[in-house]
């Protein structure tokens, strides 16, 4: 294929020219709008202490200490100190295996320009996010070659609520996306071109995408049984160089290998639940949802107490009326890659299918083998939700494009890029304004606790934390920082530690409250101080979180 860039840059005609440019706009404006909004979440506060140099030990120790606390006192591990360096952050990065350098590093580089607010953290996200246009048309370019689809494709990703929502937080998701669209350009150009240079720009994208994401190695796999496939397992000039460039990537990330296989194993099981056991419709109907979050998502989401970041309650009744919006959206789905199957060459649809399937199979097998809910998570589906993308771009700019069609069915196609791209701008609307969503996990809650006790005049939270999470890793920052961060400065928090109670409560507070209180701290308050205790919130729930003390003298 040969092409120049430059021509290839120009955008359609008429209405469609017009409809990309605003919609690029909105998209632009999604990420940036009210980023400090949503609640900052357990993996957010991860974030902030890692970039930051800070280890849960520390906070543990000065946290945990009997005494009563603000926010102000927590949330100093969530920003820079003087007497935490770079050599701080390293070692904390390096300890924490599991997630691959190059984010959290580059993050620490931005916090120090632009601050440790919430939304100065998670502008660099944003800011990363806008490089998945340019790399998305260019992937269109080599894959389809076809500028029409690879400026609808830009159209439905700007707009995606799925797009939007990682955009916005303090997390490498919008980071792994753009290095799949690089690499995956970078892959088919190499492969046109055949040459040494363009070999070597794809090693340089492997190396970026494995810092900057463990899953990036699944992308990388599926790459390569991409080109075993195309090339019939022969060993000719494009494998040997498609390998050599492989190798070289793997050889840049081979410090951070040696650092998995040497580093102390984790002292916690903060991700224990990915192997907790779902009822089969529970999985089949993640996987539907997940795949509409790419194009539609009302889903605020109420999550089981088994900390998933996911939606689970995903067939009650009130989940009845998403399922019958997102139908229509799995057929389009299906009829895309469909279409792409019967209408495009090999190298085309065998791109797309294998970049969906692999991922897919290493989330899906392990769940149905061993049991689990890897699938569930959206956020872990990213090169599967791509690849739907281009589909669904493809076979819309093929009707559109296709003049050989009767005109009531191109305009048929037109109304449903019109439908699609509406719902993407409804969604992102919702969920740019909303204060919670469902990738906040449990912390749904939060917001509207900190308003019930921020309305008191002199409140006293005494917060109940299970003994477990003083692990020393990942359990108890992630735990008790995202509930207290939207306290006022005049909220007292005495943590209680189960199955302990205090030895009494303090004095000069005009409220107490009980959050997600055990069963010995409520005895203690009933029993040992006479008060009563009465739910003020999640009143639905078997174990309500909030409770608020009732003195026996107000009684």
């Amino acid at each position: 294929m040969k092409y120049n860039l430059l021509q290839n840059l120009a955008l359609p005609k008429g209405w469609l020219r017009f409809s990309i440019v605003i919609l690029l706009v909105l998209g632009i404006f999604f990420r940036f709008a009210n980023l400090d909004r949503k609640v900052y979440w357990l993996d957010e506060t991860h974030t902030s202490l890692r970039i930051f140099g800070y280890t849960e030990k520390e906070f543990i120790q000065d946290i945990f200490s009997g005494k009563v606390v603000t926010s102000e006192d927590l949330l100093k591990y969530q920003a820079p100190s003087p007497q935490k360096t770079w050599n701080d952050t390293v070692k904390i990065v390096s300890g924490n295996t599991e997630h691959a350098p190059l984010y959290y590093l580059s993050l620490r580089v931005w916090a120090q320009w632009f601050g440790s607010s919430v939304a100065g953290i998670r502008s660099w996200s944003a800011v990363i996010s806008l490089l998945t246009f340019p790399c998305l048309y260019w992937l269109c370019l080599e894959l389809f070659e076809s500028p029409l689809t690879g400026w609808i494709a830009i159209a439905t990703v700007a707009i995606s609520p799925f797009q939007v929502l990682y955009a916005q937080e303090a997390r490498p998701y919008s980071l792994l996306t753009v290095t799949i669209l690089l690499a995956s350009a970078a892959l088919l150009r190499a492969i046109r071109a055949k040459t040494a240079a363009s070999w070597g720009i794809y090693a340089l994208t492997v190396a970026i995408g494995l810092y900057t994401h463990l899953f990036f190695a699944v992308v990388a796999c599926s790459h390569g049984l991409y080109l075993v496939i195309r090339e019939r397992f022969r060993p000719n000039k494009t494998l040997i160089s498609y390998f050599i460039a492989s190798f070289a990537g793997i050889i840049a990330f081979l410090p951070w290998i040696i650092n998995i296989l040497t580093a102390p194993p984790p002292l916690d099981k903060q991700m224990g639940w990915v192997f907790q056991k779902v009822p089969w419709a529970t999985l089949i109907g993640s996987w539907f949802l997940s795949i509409s979050r790419a194009f539609f998502d009302l889903d605020r989401g109420w999550c089981l107490p088994s900390g998933s970041s996911d939606c689970k309650y995903l067939l009650s009744p009130d989940k009845a009326l998403i399922y019958v919006l997102i139908i229509p959206i799995i057929v389009l789905v299906g009829y895309s890659l469909y279409f792409l199957w019967r209408n495009t060459p090999e190298r085309v649809w065998l791109f797309i299918a294998t970049l969906i399937g692999l991922m897919a199979l290493a989330l899906i097998v392990p769940d149905i083998l061993k049991g689990g809910q890897r699938s569930t998570v959206t956020r872990y589906t990213i090169p599967c939700l791509l690849g739907f993308q281009l589909a669904v771009a493809h076979l819309l700019a093929a009707k559109i494009g296709d003049f050989s069609l009767k005109v009531w069915q191109q305009k048929l196609w037109q109304i449903i890029l019109i439908i699609l791209i509406s719902l993407g701008i409804f969604s992102s609307v919702l969920a740019t304004e909303a204060d919670s969503w469902w990738s906040k996990g449990e912390n749904y809650h939060i917001n509207p606790i900190a308003k019930i006790v921020n309305s008191s005049d002199r409140p006293l939270v005494l917060y109940s934390v299970p003994s477990t999470v003083l692990w020393g890793k990942g359990g108890a920052v992630g735990r008790v920082v995202p509930v207290c961060r939207p306290f006022d400065k005049k909220v007292g928090i005495l943590f209680v530690i189960e199955p302990k109670v205090p030895q009494n409560i303090p004095d000069g507070f005009s409220d107490v409250f009980l959050y997600r209180p055990h069963q010995a701290l409520k005895d203690w308050v009933e029993n040992v101080q006479n008060d009563s205790l009465k739910p003020i919130y999640d009143l639905s729930e078997r174990n309500p979180r909030l409770w608020k003390v009732i003195k026996s003298q107000d009684k």
